[in-house]
C-alpha cells in the first residue's frame, strides 16, 4: 500500500513539474525555413551590376551629346537663335518705348493705375462691402489686360518686328530639330546599342534575382 501510495505521489509531481515544460516546448513555434542568404546577395549583386551598366550608358550618352554640340552645324544653330533672339528683343524694347509715348497708350495706362489705386483705397476702408471690393478688383485686372493686349496688338502690327519673331521662331525650331534628330539616332551607333543592351539585360537580372527572394 505504502508503495503505491508513493508511486501515487511521484506520479503527481513529475505530472505537475514535468508536464508544462513539455506544453512549452509542444507550443514554442518552429522557426521559420527561409533562405541562406543567397538570393539577398545575388539581388545585390545584379543591382551593382545594373548600376555600373547605367554608369557607363551615361558616360557614353555624354560623351557622344558633348561631340554633337562640338559640332559646327550645332554651334551655327545656337548662334542663331542667340542672334535673332537678341535682334528681336532689341526691336521691342525700341518700339515699345516708342508705344509708350502714344496718348492711347498712357490713356489706358492711366486706367489701369487709377484702377489699381482704387482697390488699394478700398481695402483700407473696413466698411467697403466684398462684392464692392471683388468689382474693383476685377475692373483693375480688366484693365490690366487692356494696357497688354494694346501692346500686344501693336507689335503684332509691325511688319518689321513679325519678321524679327518668325526668325527667332524658325532658329528655335531648327535647334528643337536637331537635338531630336541626335537623340533619335544615338541607337545607331554600336557601341551605345551595346551599352543600352547591358542595361536592359542587368535590368532583366535584377528582377529575376528580386522574384527569387
Amino acid at each position: 500500500m505504502r508503495l503505491n501510495h508513493f508511486f501515487r505521489i511521484a506520479t503527481f509531481f513529475m505530472a505537475f513539474f514535468v508536464s508544462p515544460v513539455l506544453l512549452f516546448a509542444a507550443a514554442k513555434p518552429a522557426p521559420k525555413v527561409t533562405g541562406s542568404g543567397n538570393g539577398a546577395a545575388a539581388a545585390a549583386k545584379a543591382n551593382e551590376a545594373l548600376e555600373k551598366a547605367k554608369a557607363n550608358l551615361n558616360d557614353l550618352t555624354n560623351k557622344m551629346r558633348t561631340k554633337f554640340e562640338a559640332s559646327p552645324e550645332y554651334v551655327a544653330a545656337v548662334a542663331d537663335v542667340k542672334k535673332s533672339t537678341a535682334a528681336y528683343n532689341t526691336a521691342s524694347a525700341k518700339f515699345i518705348a516708342t508705344l509708350q509715348t502714344s496718348p492711347e497708350y498712357q490713356s489706358l495706362v492711366a486706367a489701369k493705375v487709377a484702377a489699381q489705386a482704387k482697390v488699394d483705397t478700398m481695402r483700407k476702408d473696413s466698411a467697403v462691402k466684398a462684392d464692392a471690393l471683388a468689382a474693383a478688383q476685377a475692373d483693375a485686372i480688366e484693365a490690366t489686360k487692356a494696357v497688354t493686349k494694346y501692346q500686344t496688338d501693336a507689335m503684332n502690327a509691325d511688319s518689321a518686328l513679325s519678321l524679327l519673331k518668325d526668325d527667332v521662331l524658325l532658329s528655335t525650331h531648327n535647334l528643337a530639330t536637331m537635338k531630336r534628330h541626335f537623340e533619335s539616332t544615338l541607337a545607331d551607333d554600336s557601341a551605345w546599342a551595346a551599352a543600352k543592351t547591358d542595361v536592359d539585360r542587368a535590368e532583366a537580372r535584377l528582377a529575376a534575382a528580386r522574384a527569387r527572394l
